[in-house]
């Protein structure tokens, strides 16, 4: 047999070519469809608060965001390889950690007047943050 000759499927590297083409197509296409809702849910929560729209459409909203958001999170999975894979757990557990740790000690400080109340943008944008550090940590290789 001929090395990527008679191999109806193609050499090793064209099948890792074209899935990982696949793969940023998805990331890419899925990128664009949450921009597009985010925009779209924008505008609604301000029709909401505006009063053009009746408040309890915030709910349908959040519930199609958060199918859309689980949806591209299991499909993300099902396409990674394993140390992708590997390296998304690592963060996400670090992340999740953040989420835990993070406001509950903050509310103590709060509590023992060494800071103000938490802060919800800040926590977010901190996990955020902080998984994806951890992520960028994983993907230098330190494991």
């Amino acid at each position: 047999m001929a090395i990527n000759g008679n191999n109806p499927a193609g050499s090793g590297e064209a099948r890792l070519k074209a899935r990982r083409n696949k793969f940023w197509t998805f990331v890419l296409a899925a990128s664009v469809v949450a921009a597009i809702a985010g925009f779209a849910s924008g505008f609604l929560i301000a029709l909401i608060e505006d009063g053009s729209v009746p408040r309890f459409a915030a709910i349908p909203i959040l519930v199609i965001a958060a199918s859309g958001f689980v949806w591209f999170s299991y499909r993300y999975y099902k396409k990674v390889d394993e140390l992708d894979l590997a390296d998304n757990l690592w963060a996400n557990t670090f992340g999740i950690y953040f989420f835990i740790i993070t406001p509950a000690g903050w509310q103590i400080l709060n509590h023992a007047g060494l800071t103000g109340p938490p802060d919800l943008w800040t926590i977010w944008i901190g996990g955020i943050l902080f998984a994806g550090i951890a992520y960028g940590i994983r993907k230098l290789g330190f494991r």
